[in-house]
């Protein structure tokens, strides 16, 4: 059986904030929420069906579009790679039908991810006892693996002497040419004027 007092507190509290206008407006609000909320995930999912209709209508040309990219891409690059003497006082090339461009950058590799935590650990003891200070902790990843970013800073010896490599890489990219609506609307702008 319930207890009767507590029964009679919770009905007082429930007709106290029936009365209230603040009680009445936020159960409106939530009305409303859950209305445009259930609406929302309607047109989602009408959205989403219609996109898959989309994509089944466009999926063999959009497959041998790709295709022609990724050939064209390869081709663009191998000739370029082959011209390096277009690239010596610029990285990029535009044309009206779009920009090839090299982009050169690099990277560490480690040798042996152990060794290297434990060199790095070696030499913050080393410059401690001649009263230098080297953190090893700022070059090691709480995972105990050497963090690559910290020790892109040190110079090629000092990583050589941590089992670490700087490697360099070169990238190929290729845009297709885009109207600039900002730029030209500008433009325009300016040879009324």
């Amino acid at each position: 059986m319930k207890n009767t007092k507590t029964t009679d507190a919770a009905q007082s509290l429930a007709a106290r904030r029936t009365e209230s206008p603040a009680f009445n407006e936020m159960v409106n609000l939530l009305a409303v929420f859950s209305d445009a909320s259930s609406r929302l995930e309607e047109i989602q999912a009408t959205a989403n069906s219609e996109l898959l209709v989309l994509i089944d209508e466009h999926k063999s040309e959009y497959a041998k579009l790709q295709e022609i990219c990724t050939r064209t891409e390869t081709t663009l690059e191998s000739i370029c790679k082959s011209h390096p003497e277009w690239f010596v006082t610029a990285k990029s090339i535009r044309t009206p039908y779009g920009t090839v461009a090299f982009r050169s950058g690099t990277s560490l590799e480690v040798k042996d991810v152990e060794a290297t935590v434990k060199l790095l650990r070696a030499e913050e003891d080393r410059c401690l006892a001649r009263g230098q200070v080297f953190v090893a902790g700022d070059y090691i990843r709480i995972t105990e693996t050497p963090d690559l970013e910290a020790l892109e800073a040190l110079d090629d010896t000092t990583l050589a002497k941590f089992m670490v490599k700087r490697v360099s890489a070169d990238s190929f990219g290729v845009k297709a040419a885009t109207i600039n609506f900002g730029k030209a609307v500008k433009e325009a702008v300016a040879a009324k004027n």
